[in-house]
């Protein structure tokens, strides 16, 4: 699934982003410091956050209560969507929602929405999660005429009656298609030939369009790209202690964790089980095998290349004492000395760790919202290894990076500038 459109709304700096196209490949926004940036990648990571982010209050510095003129009006979090995202149904998932309803066919369009309370929606363009009573009556009209209440059939009388307290817009759900799944059980017993137990399961199909929604809604859950939020902070850790992370770990399952860490432990072989054991046995377990980690370390560096500049050879790992250090292989040009791992290089493994574990291990392709990633680069040259690292990363994935320099990544696909209106907070502008 590729991110087409979004938007976000309510915010008190992003009063209202108004809709704008994410590119296929790469999408820049710039903006003054303190004009939102933040505010609008965290909002769209909340559209579908990776296992390390659990961030049960994703809006709770947007506030709940709108002003209109001289009024003031609360706002219901359950109610109001803060962040929408629209994507372009590819041909995959398409197939596997028309094997649940041939409706989707005509699916090209999704839309994914957090609420304030964090509570997500999902719905298909022009196409209905449910039936009206107007799809059905025509079908039930057939089946009443076959199956005529008699004098000492009260039920099926009583349901009969029920069926003409309907409006035609009434939508069929929940408790009603329930009550109607019954009636057609009830039929179904007294069916005869095959012309009437084809009308009831033409009924049956129309009544249950809610429950093959909600299996599609399922379907398409599973296959959404995960937004992948980066700043400094959450960068790529140079040298990472298993056994504080599986401490902390253990400590509490709430708390947002540095993703690329985790990732580079499961890419290792340090998985979530690994890391449920006792520090002794962990500990005990990395001292045994720091030859095969340190090997599997050479194997993902190879496999990182693909998003790394050309002059990186790979990636030198070592495990001492329970930590695993990182450093940059360089090739023999460098003195044959792996490199310690600056800013701007752990800005570029963090992506390429990500990229490599959530495309290879969930099978998702990620979608990379990046917080100034440009802040890092202490020199020219810095600079350019990290406009070619996010070249290489948008072939694959899609990118969207946030920066203050106007002249950062300036051959994006597409270009916006957040730019303040008034007193009304700011808004984003195409520039390309």
């Amino acid at each position: 699934m590729q991110l087409f459109h979004c938007k976000i709304a309510g915010h008190f700096i992003l009063q209202n982003s108004d809709w704008f196209t994410i590119h296929e490949k790469m999408t820049t926004i710039t903006a003054p410091t303190c004009s939102g940036k933040s505010t609008l990648l965290k909002a769209l990571r909340s559209i579908n956050p990776p296992f390390c982010h659990p961030d049960p209050a994703p809006f709770a510095a947007f506030p709940h209560s709108a002003r209109h003129g001289n009024h003031t009006r609360k706002v219901i979090p359950a109610k109001k969507t803060a962040v929408i995202a629209v994507f372009i149904c590819d041909n995959a998932l398409r197939h596997t929602l028309t094997a649940i309803d041939p409706i989707f066919i005509n699916t090209d369009r999704i839309e994914v929405g957090r609420r304030l309370d964090n509570s997500r929606w999902l719905t298909y363009v022009e196409i209905s999660g449910s039936s009206r009573w107007s799809d059905l009556a025509p079908e039930l009209e057939k089946l009443r005429k076959k199956f005529p209440a008699s004098t000492g059939d009260q039920r099926l009388a009583g349901m009969w009656q029920k069926c003409e307290m309907l409006a035609p817009t009434d939508r069929i759900k929940g408790a009603l298609a329930t009550k109607l799944n019954e009636l057609l059980d009830y039929l179904a017993v007294r069916a005869g030939d095959e012309d009437d137990h084809a009308l009831l399961q033409q009924a049956r199909f129309i009544v249950n369009r809610a429950s093959r929604f909600m299996k599609a809604i399922q379907a398409t859950t599973e296959t959404l790209p995960v937004f992948l939020y980066l700043q400094q902070d959450d960068l790529l850790s140079p040298a990472i202690d298993v056994g504080l992370v599986a401490e902390k770990m253990r400590q509490t399952t709430e708390s947002p964790w540095r993703c690329a860490d985790l990732f580079l432990l499961e890419l290792l072989g340090i998985d979530h089980d690994f890391l449920q054991q006792d520090g002794d046995e962990i500990a005990l377990r990395l001292r045994k095998n720091a030859l095969l980690y340190e090997s599997a370390g050479c194997r993902l560096g190879q496999r990182l290349r693909k998003y790394l500049p050309g002059s990186v050879r790979g990636l030198a790992l070592t495990l001492d004492a329970g930590v695993i250090s990182l450093r940059m292989d360089c090739g023999p040009e460098k003195n044959g000395c792996p490199a310690e791992i600056s800013d701007h290089w752990r800005w570029m493994l963090s992506c390429a760790v990500s990229a490599c574990y959530l495309s290879e291990v969930p099978g998702r392709q990620p979608i990379f919202l990046l917080d100034e990633p440009d802040a890092a680069p202490s020199s020219r040259d810095d600079k350019i290894e990290l406009e070619e690292m996010l070249r290489r990363l948008s072939d694959s994935c899609q990118v969207v990076v946030c920066t203050t320099k106007e002249d950062f990544a300036a051959d994006s696909g597409r270009r916006y500038r957040l730019h303040r209106e008034g007193e009304n907070g700011f808004r984003v502008f195409k520039i390309r």
